[in-house]
């Protein structure tokens, strides 16, 4: 099974992420917004619900900001054209027997 972009649904999962901004920089999440449905939206299909980690002021949706990336300060709306890491998640393998 391949690698897709981040998801965040917890807070152990924020703080994890956080703590790799703060070593290697911004990255791109897998959250975007669905114009035509009108809402954030994670690369699984899942709606962005529940707590979220937007820094103060975003998701700011002017000059077609709607793409999400992870800052030491939070979650920013940027154009999906700007350029940055992206960290990806696969599920676990079992363990061998």
């Amino acid at each position: 099974m391949g690698a897709q972009p981040v998801v965040i649904k917890s807070n152990e999962e924020q703080s994890f992420l956080q703590g790799i901004s703060k070593k290697k920089g911004n990255f791109w999440m897998g959250l975007s917004y669905n114009n035509k449905e009108s809402k954030w939206q994670w690369v699984d299909g899942s709606p962005l619900q529940g707590r979220t980690y937007w820094s103060a002021g975003e998701p700011k949706m002017r000059g077609n900001k709607d793409c999400a990336i992870r800052t030491d300060y939070g979650w920013n709306a940027l154009p999906c054209s700007h350029e940055s890491l992206w960290i990806c998640m696969k599920p676990a393998l079992p363990c061998p027997k």
